[in-house]
């Protein structure tokens, strides 16, 4: 009786020291303010053009300092384990440019490409055209759950599984096209030309590391992998061409990493508000995926003609390099 007393009175004092030092309950919310920036890559492969990977047609929608506004909230019960949501919304702008290549030499004497290009080098530029690139929308949203691992010298590390969703539409708008058919005269183009969408799911896992050894400041490195299970689907609008293009890209690999610095202006609170104000940066990387395509005929308004969207011969391919910066504020409530 008096050896179950004892472990009675040890495992409460136990208790008592695991949670005395911080609250049972946290919520953390970041608000932030960023520039979005880098490239999403679409591609046309057919197995009868002989240019480098076959690649018949490369578009490369860029974007250039594309504002976004984001907030995080994070939920941590009894310090072990916590619930993350997050989302960023872009907001419309033209900043960005889309090049347009194509590669059409081993491709003569079909699709009405002149059969004197067959004798012109394979990997030699026959089209290229450059436009605005106008940000219609972006939303990114994820959900993580995780546990926290506390470490010597005030370190936390969080392993996490999770998912995410995100959803960019863009269109090229003027610019002008320069064709070898037209002795690379440049034309010039006025109005909308092409509308892409993209839209990808995945379920990642990852960890994040959260320093705190020097007072005021706070350092954190967050680090997902998407292992084959980052699935991309999307749609090419040609309006020019009055054609739609749509592409299911299958599962490929993909790795994020985001990391911050805050100040930290009551760091010594353990309990009620608490302020910080801090930089991030994060990075965005999908593997060039391949998949199936199908094309489809749009009419006088855009829209896609019941019925004409067929299965092609030619596959679809992607990739993706995105990177962002952004001011964070920090307000965590305990």
């Amino acid at each position: 009786m008096k050896i179950r007393k004892f472990f009675t009175v040890i495992l409460i004092s136990l208790s008592f020291s695991l949670f005395a030092k911080e609250p049972l309950f946290e919520l953390n919310l970041r608000p932030e303010f960023g520039f979005l920036n880098g490239v999403i890559k679409e591609y046309v492969i057919d197995s009868a053009c002989e240019n480098d990977g076959h690649v018949v047609s490369r578009l490369d929608w860029t974007l250039k300092a594309t504002p976004y506004a984001g907030l995080d909230a994070k939920a941590t019960l009894f310090r072990y384990g916590f619930l993350n949501v997050a989302g960023k919304l872009g907001i419309s702008n033209s900043n960005g440019v889309i090049e347009d290549y194509d590669w059409l030499n081993s491709l003569g004497g079909t699709d009405g490409i002149p059969s004197s290009w067959k004798n012109d080098p394979a990997t030699e530029l026959t089209n290229y055209s450059r436009h605005t690139n106008v940000l219609q929308k972006y939303n990114d949203i994820s959900l993580l759950i995780g546990g926290n691992i506390y470490l010597p010298q005030k370190i936390t590390v969080s392993p996490f599984l999770g998912y995410h969703y995100d959803y960019i539409e863009m269109d090229a708008y003027d610019g002008y096209v320069s064709y070898k058919s037209y002795n690379w005269e440049e034309i010039e183009m006025v109005g909308r030309g092409i509308k892409y969408k993209q839209e990808a799911n995945a379920f990642l896992l990852g960890v994040n590391v959260l320093v705190n050894t020097i007072s005021y400041f706070t350092f954190e490195s967050s680090y997902r992998i998407s292992p084959a299970a980052f699935s991309v689907k999307d749609i090419d609008y040609h309006y020019d061409r009055a054609q739609l293009f749509y592409d299911d890209l299958g599962s490929t690999f993909a790795f994020e990493t985001k990391q911050n610095i805050f100040f930290n202006f009551n760091s010594k609170n353990t309990t009620g508000l608490a302020h910080s104000l801090g930089l991030t940066a994060f990075i965005h990387y999908v593997k060039y995926s391949e998949g199936s395509t199908s094309i489809g005929s749009l009419n006088s308004s855009g829209q896609v003609i019941n019925g004409s969207v067929t299965k092609s011969d030619s596959t679809a391919a992607t990739s993706r390099f995105l990177w962002n910066v952004a001011v964070i504020y920090q307000l965590k409530i305990r």
